[in-house]
């Protein structure tokens, strides 16, 4: 759930930074991420991430902005079990055949000692709650420094988290940054026969049958 008055404090904070950068006035920005937002659907977050105060509207144009890609998303996905997307937990129940790293659910109702068990199984441990996203709250912790296991579960329980082992990524990914793991998001279209797209053709109508 996206919670807009952070979105707005940490767009705030940008445009101060940026607008001390370039010796422009705040307002300057504000007005060109508001135009861009209403023009091309463009975030606070693209704004930002993708230096669109350094762009014109033409360049702007170039990128599948924040409203953009809802819209495809919206089109071309099954609206069933879309859900997914924003729950940590049951994508992981879900799809725990093609995870491949050791993970487990802490709540109010898990086994105290069993969680200790799993943390002592592992060299390394992230704990991620499960009503954030975008990163926020995540934590890493090296199992052999945690001086009280018991504490930190007990802890825990008192909210909702995943706790994953670390991840180990291949050598040659590790070479891009050794310090984060680093993914490839990889986009596939189906038509109605459940085959690729016809020819890279996206169906803007909404009606698949009636693409042109």
């Amino acid at each position: 759930m996206i919670n807009m008055s952070e979105v707005i404090k940490n767009f705030r904070s940008d445009v101060k930074d940026i607008a001390k950068k370039y010796h422009r006035p705040s307002f300057v920005f504000w007005g060109q991420a508001f135009w861009y937002f209403v023009r091309y659907g463009a975030s606070p977050n693209d704004y930002i991430r993708y230096e669109f105060y350094l762009k014109n509207g033409r360049g702007v144009n170039e990128y599948i902005t924040a409203l953009r890609h809802k819209k495809i998303v919206k089109i071309m996905n099954n609206n069933n079990g879309g859900e997914l997307k924003d729950d940590k937990y049951e994508t992981n129940r879900k799809f725990s055949a093609y995870i491949s790293r050791d993970w487990v659910k802490v709540d109010s109702n898990s086994d105290i000692d069993e969680l200790v068990r799993f943390i002592d199984s592992h060299d390394a441990i992230v704990v991620k709650p499960l009503s954030l996203s975008g990163g926020k709250g995540i934590k890493k912790y090296e199992c052999n420094s945690i001086s009280d296991k018991h504490g930190l579960v007990k802890e825990l329980m008192s909210g909702e988290f995943l706790i994953e082992e670390v991840v180990k990524q291949h050598e040659e990914m590790n070479a891009f940054n050794p310090y984060s793991v680093n993914t490839l998001r990889i986009y596939t279209l189906c038509d109605v026969q459940g085959g690729g797209n016809d020819h890279g053709r996206i169906c803007t109508n909404g009606n698949p049958k009636r693409c042109s």
